[in-house]
């Protein structure tokens, strides 16, 4: 009698499951780091994806067991299912935590593959920690249709800090007069340039020469 009980409870989840299968959809998330110093993450990036009737999939985690995912200048592709009834992908978001040692993350682009439709997510920015990024298809959209507008804002007022102008001769054309940015990725390359001008200053070597001898 048990046993007919346990086999009946056994075939319903085995039947429950293979229904819930049957239910979904596979898509295919194509994911590419930037080739850029420092590009590669170690931390847990979690992606959900909407579709333009404005249905949310579960949150999923870009990561494969025993691989180091998300390293610079890599495309990384993941498996993930969606309802059968969820409409065309026109939306993605995304966030990331500290884990690991480097966590910073550039990411390029994200390319979501749907049988035969192909939906583009340009990114190229770098993705701060615990902060959800909304992205639209193409990541193109005139400001008074954006349905983001606090996101464009930030990201606005963050690249007015990082790029700052001044006029140097009067009613003359505005320069850079800061970039935070070349001084914060750079400052081992600017230091190794110094050195270089400085030897070529001193020796008259140019350098091409030094090129040849290293």
């Amino acid at each position: 009698m048990y046993k007919n009980k346990f086999d009946n409870v056994l075939g319903k989840v085995v039947s429950s499951a293979m229904l819930r299968r049957e239910r979904k959809r596979k898509l295919k998330v194509h994911v590419r780091t930037g080739d850029r110093k420092g590009a590669g993450t170690d931390s847990n990036v979690y992606l959900s994806i909407k579709d333009k009737i404005g249905n949310r999939s579960e949150e999923f985690k870009l990561d494969h067991w025993w691989r180091n995912d998300l390293e610079r200048g890599t495309t990384d592709s993941f498996d993930i299912n969606v309802d059968i009834n969820f409409g065309i992908v026109n939306q993605i978001e995304l966030h990331r935590d500290t884990s690991g040692i480097g966590d910073a993350w550039y990411l390029d682009i994200i390319i979501i593959e749907d049988k035969d439709r192909i939906a583009t997510f340009p990114v190229h920015r770098w993705i701060h920690p615990y902060r959800k990024y909304c992205i639209n298809e193409y990541d193109s959209v005139l400001p008074q249709f954006d349905s983001n507008k606090c996101q464009r804002s930030k990201e606005l007022t963050s690249k007015r800090q990082i790029y700052q102008y001044t006029t140097h001769i009067k009613d003359g054309p505005a320069q850079v007069s800061f970039c935070f940015s070349i001084f914060q990725n750079y400052k081992l390359d600017t230091k190794v340039l110094k050195y270089i001008y400085f030897f070529n200053l001193y020796t008259g070597w140019s350098v091409s020469q030094l090129t040849d001898i290293s």
